[in-house]
């Protein structure tokens, strides 16, 4: 991983209840289905950190450029990955 990238994400300062897990199935299921996106594969990075891969970039910059979106209640931010 990118000592940058490394470096943003521990300096997160993340608070308790957003490093709660998050089930990357779970997740993967029901925002393929929010997004109405099929082949969408997601990795973890770190912690609630999440890499989400799309099958094109036109559905890509179609989701990202929608929204905003949430899981469980939860507010998601979707940023490039640079």
């Amino acid at each position: 991983m990118d000592a940058d990238i490394l470096r943003s994400l521990l300096n997160c300062n993340l608070r308790e209840e957003e490093t709660l897990p998050i089930q990357i199935q779970g997740f993967s299921m029901a925002m393929s289905k929010a997004w109405n996106c099929k082949d969408v594969r997601v990795a973890r990075v770190l912690g609630p950190i999440l890499q989400v891969f799309f099958p094109s970039l036109e559905e890509k910059e179609l989701i990202c450029g929608t929204g905003p979106w949430f899981f469980d209640s939860h507010l998601l931010v979707i940023n490039d990955w640079r």
